[in-house]
């Protein structure tokens, strides 16, 4: 249970560091696109973006993945959302 803390906390700060970075990457092309540096198409990003995320109607194959895995590692799931909670 101790290593699924663990886990999950480190998941967690991937997890806001990537959104972070996506963030700051989507204000430097809105601020370049402003200045007229470049032109984005922000169609083709929105596609991109809900081609990463998945078709919306679904969970993603990662979750499928954990959620059928649940009984053999059970400890380290419920470790891992222990500490995806406290980080």
């Amino acid at each position: 249970m101790v290593v699924g803390a663990v886990i999950g906390f480190a998941v967690k700060k991937v997890i806001k560091l990537v959104a972070i970075l996506a963030g700051v990457h989507a204000a430097v092309l809105a601020y370049f696109e402003q200045q007229g540096v470049i032109t984005v198409n922000w169609e083709a990003v929105q596609n991109m973006a809900v081609i990463t995320a998945g078709d919306g109607g679904g969970m993603p194959p990662v979750a499928v993945n954990l959620i059928s895995s649940l009984p053999v590692g059970g400890g380290l799931a419920v470790g891992a959302a222990v500490g995806f909670r406290k980080g």
